[in-house]
This record gives structure tokens, sequence and C-alpha cells, in this order.
């Protein structure tokens, strides 16, 4: 229980209306008093502990201790009746110390001070009735009458002087009728009472001076302690607890105001129910009804503050007009005219400026003007300006938010400012500032970092990072000297140092690294970090991922640089790429066009869709042209150029031509081969020299006449040049020996002549079918019936053949393919038919000459035989 004795009235009085000559009065005595928990009137069951001392603090025990349980509290008044028994006032000094818990609760709380224990005003004249009950001789001033005049109880001397006066027997009144010393018993409060019964005030003394001073008023007396102290002609229901000297009196001008003691305290008029709990020079002026100064030295409610209050301190104000403010301690703070509800909670020199509910919680020399619900929790110098309405700086030294910056915070550092920058934050570090215009904005931290009139824009911390104007939404993670240009919405750098983004380059990002540079309307181009790397003008898209000094040119939109060192895309090359390596260069217009890495290649200007697959000092001059390897030059368009090692530019020679230089041979490892598409002909493998010239197709023009050629759609050629520069040309079939040397097997020349050891046609059995015979003597008929002549080949004038035209020999056999060829195979076959055919002829001759020599030698022997008979 946090309880504290508000205010404690004691009376300690004998009331009685019996008739004289009642018994003597006993030693119980009536105690009221004020009782405040949580600093709110009590109400309820509290048990109570009293006793009595014979100093205000430390000094002796004299009696009790007491304990009334339980004590009914309403409304914080409680009454108790005390009995410490008698020898406890003997006319010293008494103080009663009270203890309190609520009832049943633990251990009793004393409440401090104790309290001084005086005597009720006509009690005073207590010693001297009892010197007149006790037969003492006191001396009289002025005439005494008794009636009678002579007689028992009284003996009255010559001399003025009454002997052996009882007081119960004046007036036939008895003890019980007078106030005692030692206290009354049976009194009615009410009808019994010490004061006085007229509008006149009554007061009290204390060694010839006031002490206390009860002023009539018809339902609210004023109670004013003290011997200087006053309340002014018609203020009504005034308290003053004490206090005061000549030098300095506490006065209470305002209806029911009260002053707990101190000095010089003041409460002006028209302030109803204002207090000053003590303190010195403090001052309530008038009309602030209700305001409150609770002690310290030096403070002043203003007028019209109604309900205002100081809790404390040194030289505090709270100016006239505002309502319900509250400074809760410190030195020098002032809360200024017409801001209600305001409070500043301690510290020194702290300032409210007609800030409606506003707050300074303490610190040094804060200030919050005309501004309403702000908070500064502490620190030194820090301000919030004119309109800056529900804005809050935590602590810190020198921050300031200026007008109008709604709802913006501070929450520490130095020096850092929001200015016109609604709901804007500043988390804390040093100079940071938020500009007109950055509303929804943060500062988390750093030093020197700046937002403009960006909206929902941030810095995450670092130093001197700037976010200018328009680039809402836009961020800078931290690092150093970084900057976004106005019209950069949406733009991020996350870190590093001296990073750019220029003007409307919306959405682009720089992750980190130094010295990166994203120029005017690269929207949505990014740079990962690295140092010295660069994204054009108009880039839109566009991303270099790293590196040193890589550079995408303008106009060049979704280009792209992996990383690597001094790479560059120049203008209007739209999503070109460099992977990475270095030196590399993509040209103008080379939109779609790509280098994979390495070093010094180059895409020519123009060349869309160029590709360099890596090596060094490679150049892609023509659209769709690719290279690689190492000073491998596709000069031409959709040329395919792949270098070997040596350091000799190695070019193309023509559109869409696959150039290949391996000086350690080509090997193509396929299960399937090299596949033509169908309906593409022209040359499959030739050679670089003697080339068809410009009359002849197309696809042959500038090709070498040496090689395999693919013609139309069946024919396989491999072809010799009819007129070689270096020579007659042949196709020759040879076998190598280890030793490199060469055997011919088959040479075919220029004139079509071919010249082999033996041709082995097929001619299997298996391989045939629809066998028929052949009249070898029809054979033999039309073979000796076919025309045989001597010619030679056109082209060939020098070489003479003897033999049948193909269309001759298929006129008369039907045999082979067509009628412009003789096949081996038919021309060795009708051959063979014919030799049968002529066999054949041969032997039916030869049986018929047989038959006709046989029947020769017949007759010639018949002849014979006639010739001997003759000769007989």
């Amino acid at each position: 229980m946090n309880t504290k004795l508000f205010m404690v009235i004691l009376t300690a009085m004998v009331l009685s209306n019996s008739p004289a000559f009642a018994a003597p009065l006993g030693t119980a005595f009536t105690y009221q008093g004020k009782l405040a928990d949580a600093g709110q009137p009590a109400h309820g069951a509290y048990d109570f502990r009293f006793a009595i001392y014979d100093a205000a603090s430390g000094g002796g025990l004299v009696a009790g201790p007491l304990t009334n349980s339980p004590v009914a509290v309403s409304n914080g008044l409680f009454t108790v009746t005390l009995d410490f028994g008698s020898g406890v006032f003997t006319g010293d000094a008494r103080w009663l110390e009270i203890g309190v818990r609520t009832h049943g609760g633990g251990d009793f709380l004393p409440l401090a001070p104790r309290q001084a224990l005086t005597p009720v005003p006509c009690a005073l004249f207590a010693p001297t009735a009892g010197d007149l009950r006790t037969g003492a001789s006191p001396t009289f001033t002025g005439a005494v009458l008794f009636d009678p005049a002579a007689g028992p109880p009284f003996a009255v001397g010559n001399t003025n002087k009454v002997a052996n006066l009882h007081a119960d027997f004046l007036d036939g009144l008895n003890a019980a009728a007078f106030w005692q010393r030692g206290g009354n018993v049976g009194t009615t409060a009410g009808p019994d009472f010490v004061g006085t019964a007229d509008l006149q005030p009554l007061e009290l003394k204390v060694n010839g001076k006031r002490a206390l001073r009860l002023e009539p008023f018809a339902d609210a007396p004023n109670v004013i302690a003290g011997a200087v102290n006053y309340a002014a002609d018609g203020a009504v229901g005034v308290t003053i607890g004490g206090g005061g000297n000549v030098n300095g009196t506490n006065r209470v001008s305002g209806w029911f105001g009260t002053v707990g003691g101190g000095r010089d305290n003041q409460i002006g008029s028209g302030a109803s129910g204002a207090v000053v709990s003590g303190g010195a020079g403090n001052t309530v002026q008038g009309n602030a009804g209700y305001a409150a100064i609770a002690g310290g030295q030096g403070n002043t409610v203003g007028q019209n503050a109604h309900f205002a209050s100081v809790g404390g301190g040194l030289h505090n104000v709270v100016s006239a007009g505002s309502e319900n403010a509250t400074i809760g301690g410190g030195e020098g703070n002032r809360i200024a005219e017409d801001a209600d509800g305001a409070c500043i909670g301690g510290g020194r020199q702290n300032v409210l400026h007609a800030s409606l509910h506003s707050t300074i919680a303490g610190g040094e020399q804060n200030s919050v003007t005309n501004t309403g619900h702000a908070t500064i929790a502490g620190g030194l110098r820090n301000r919030i300006g004119s309109e800056a309405h529900d804005s809050a700086i935590g602590g810190g030294v020198d921050n300031q938010i200026q007008e109008p910056a709604w709802s913006a915070s501070i929450a520490g550092g130095a020096g850092n400012l929001v200015s016109n920058a609604k709901y804007g934050v500043i988390s804390g570090g040093n100079r940071n500032a938020l500009n007109t215009g950055a509303d929804w904005s943060a500062i988390s931290g750093g030093a020197n970092n700046v937002i403009s009139n960006a909206d929902f824009s941030a810095i995450s911390g670092g130093q001197n990072n700037v976010i200018q104007e328009d680039a809402a939404w836009a961020n800078i993670g931290g690092g150093r000297d970084n900057v976004l240009r106005p019209g950069t919405w949406h733009a991020r750098i996350g870190g590093g140092r001296n990073n750019l983004i220029e003007n409307d380059a919306a959405e682009a990002i720089i992750g980190g690294g130094k010295d990166n540079l994203i120029q005017t309307n690269a929207d949505g181009a990014i740079i990962a970090g690295g140092y010295g790397n660069a994204i054009g003008p108009e880039a839109p898209s566009a991303v270099v991922n790293g590196g040193w000094d890589n550079k995408i040119q303008s106009l060049t939109d979704q280009g792209a640089i992996g990383g690597g060192f001094r790479n560059t895309i120049t203008t209007n090359a739209d999503r070109a790429t460099i992977a990475g390596g270095s030196g590399n260069t993509i040209g103008q217009n080379a939109y779609s066009a790509a280098v994979v890495g390495g070093e010094g290649n180059v895409i020519g200007a123009d060349a869309a869709f160029a590709t360099i697959l890596g090596g060094d000092h490679n150049l892609a001059a023509g659209p769709w042209s690719l290279a690689a390897g190492r000073a491998a030059h596709a000069d031409h368009r959709g040329a395919f150029v792949w270098a070997d090692s040596e350091n000799n530019v190695f070019p193309s020679t023509r559109d869409d031509e696959f150039a290949v230089r391996a000086a350690g041979g080509l090997w193509l490892a396929s299960r399937r081969g090299v596949r033509l598409t169908p309906g593409n002909y022209g040359p499959l493998i030739t050679a670089t020299w003697d080339p068809f010239p410009n009359s002849a197709p197309v696809w042959l023009q500038g090709v070498g006449r040496w090689g395999l050629f693919m013609e139309g759609w069946d024919t396989l050629v491999a072809g010799i040049p009819e007129d070689s520069a270096h020579g007659p040309s042949w196709f020759q079939v040879a076998k190598y020996a280890t030793n490199g040397t060469r055997t011919a097997l088959m040479t075919v020349d220029l004139a079509g002549n071919v010249a082999a050891t033996s041709f082995n046609p097929t001619s299997d059995r298996e391989a045939k079918e629809n066998f028929a015979p052949v009249d070898g003597r029809e054979v033999l008929e039309k073979v000796a019936a076919l025309p045989i002549t001597r010619w030679n080949f056109k082209g060939d004038a020098a070489t003479q053949h003897v033999g049948p035209t193909a269309q001759d020999f298929h006129a008369a056999f039907s045999l082979g393919t067509d009628d412009k060829h003789i096949a081996t195979v038919d021309a060795d076959g009708v051959a063979l038919a014919a030799i049968q055919g002529l066999n054949q002829k041969l032997t039916e001759e030869l049986k018929r000459r047989d038959a006709e020599n046989a029947a020769l030698r017949c007759e010639l022997t018949e002849l014979k035989q006639l010739v001997r008979q003759l000769l007989k």
C-alpha cells in the first residue's frame, strides 16, 4: 500500500453539556484526520497505530503505541478516540506518530511527519483554573463580584484577591462545563465547541504570535496557519497550512485555495480550488482554477491555466491559458500560453510554446512550438517546430522537427533535422535530414544523410548519402557518399561508396561497390557492385553484375555485363551481353550480341546477334556471326570462325561460312556423321585455293574447287579443278606407309581416266534374281550390228577410245539405268553372250562342214574306186 497522509487536523478537546459539579474529566480525546491512498482520498476499512513522542523526529516514546482496528474511512476522513492515560500531557510539547495499513494487511506504514499536538485555544487558561480549584492565590486585576458576596465557599481578602476559590461553585457550573488541560469527556459534537458564535475570526497564538486563524464564512471558513499568512478579502474556503514569514507571506486570493506551507507562496484571485503544497515563491495566478504547485521555488502557474500543475523544482512556469498543463519538476522549464494539456516532466530550461497536449519528458533546453501532441523525451536543445503535430524526438542533442512535419520522429542522435516531412523518421545518428516533401520517409542512422521531397524513401545508415527530389520509394542501404538524383522512383543503392543513380532512372539499383554510375532514364538498370562501373543514359533494364570499369553506353536496353575489367557495350546495342573477361567490346547497334568472356574481343557495329565464345582478340563483325579462340575474325554475316592458338588473324571469307583453323587437326566424334539438311546442296569439304568465280552458282562462288560437293538432292561429288593454277589435277586413292610415303591405288584424271589394278564388281548369285536364258546367237547378231567407232571425250581430244555409244548399246540391248551409261557388268555380259553365240555358230558350222567333208570323202572314195576301175 502506497499511502501518504495529505493533511491531518488535530482535534484534542473535551466538550460537555453536563450540569455543574459533574464528575472530573477523563484522559481520552478525539482525533480526526484525512487519509490519501495513491494520491486519492482513501475509502474503506484501515488499521491505525498511534504513539506519543517528545520530539518531531527521533526523541523518546512517551506513550503507546495504541492500535485501533478497524477504522472506517470515508472520502479520506476518519475519526478515532485515543486514551494514553494520565501523566502524558503535562504541558510539555508532544508529537503524535501515526501508522496505517489496510485492514488485516501486513506491517504498519509510518506516516511522515509526526503531527504536533497543539492546545485548544480556550484551554490555555486551564492552568489558572486549576490553581483556583487547588487553593492557590492568584492575582486579579479589576473588580471581582461574587453573589452572594460573603460566606462559604469564598473568603475574600481586603486586597481584592479571592482566596480558596473552587471552580465547581462558580455560577452554579461544575468542572465538566469548562475546557480542561487534561481533556474533557462526555462532550457532544455541535453543541459543545471551542470558538466563536458570531462572524468574528478565531485565532490561536504561540508566544504571543498568531499560529492559527479561523475566518468565518457561511459554509466554508478559511483555515490559516502561520503568523503572517492571509486570505484576501472575499476568499472563501481558504486553507494555509503554515509557513510564511515577514519577508515571505503565503497568501490566497482564490476561493477554496490551499497553501500547504513554505513561504511567499501565492494563489491569485479567481483561482478556485488551486493548491500550493509548499516551497518558496511559488505562484498560482488569477483564474487558474484547480491548478496546483507541489513545491519547489519560484514556480508559476499563469492566469486562466485551469487544472495546470507544477510538481516542484525551480523557476518553472506554466503560462496563461495553458489548461491541464503539467511541469513535473526541474529548473527553468516553461509551458507557454495556450498549451492546453501540455507536459514537461523535468529537466532544465525546456519550453512548450502554444503546443496543445505536447510533452517534454526531460533533458535541457528542449522546445516545442505551436504544435499539438508532440513529444520530446529528453536530451539537449532538441526542437519541434510549428504545426509538427504528433511528432516526437526521443533524445540526443540539437535535433529538430520543423513545420509542418506531422507525426514525424527523431529517435536520438545529434543535429538531425526533419523539415516539412510528414510521418518522416530519423532513428539516430548525426546531422541527418529529411527535407520538405520527404513524407513517410526514414533515415535509420549514420551521419549527414539527406532525403528531399521523396515520399516513402529510406536511408538505412552510412554517411553523406542523399536521396533527392521526386525519388519516391527510393532506398539507400548504407555506405558513404551515395546519391539518388531526382526522379529515381523505387531506385536503390545497397551501400558502398560514391555510387550515383542519375535523374529519372526509376527502379534502378546499385547493390554496392565504389564509384558506380547509372545515368539518366536508365529505368530498371542494375549495377550489382564492383568499382567504376557505369550504365549510360536511356539504357533501361541494363545490368552490370560487378567487376571494374565496365561500361554499358546510352540507348542500350537490357544490355548486360557479368563482370570482369573494362568491358564495354556501346550505344544502341539492345540486349547485348558480355559475361566477363577484360577489354571486350560490343559495337553500336549490335543488339542481342554476346561475348562470353576472354580478353580484347570485339563485336563490331551493327553485328546484331553476333557471338564471341571467349579467347582473346577475336572479332565478330557480321550479324549472326560467331568467333572463338584466338584472333578469329568472323567478318561476314552469319560466319562462324573458330581459330586455334596461333597469333595470326584467321578471317572468314564470305557470309554464312563456318571456318575452323586447327593446326593440330580436326577431330569429329559422331555416331551419325555429318548430316546435311535435305535440299541444301553445295560444298561439304573444300580447299581454300582454286575458288569458283562469280560466274558459278551463288552457293559455289568463292568456294575452293578441291573438295567434296553435294550436287542437288542425289549426287555426291569429289571435285577437282579443271584448270588448276597449280598444274594438272587428278583424284587419287592411295595407301600410306608409316614414313609418310604413298602408293597410288587408283587415279582419276581430268579426262575421267581411271587407273587401277583391278575392279571387282559384285556378281554373287545370292545378289541376283529373275534369271532368264539368253540367246547368244541373237546377242551376237546385235553385237555384229552395233556401231563401233573411234572417238574421244569432249575436252580430252588427246585420248582416243573405241566403242559404242550408250544410246546405241541401250537401243540394242535395253540394259542399264539409262541411255547415257554402259555398265561394265552389262558390257561384259554382252561380250560373253556374243562369244557363246559365236561359239554356237562356229560349232554348227563345223558340224555342217564335217558332214559335208564326210560326204565329199565318200564321193572321193567312190571316185577313186571308179578311177581305179577305169584304170584297170
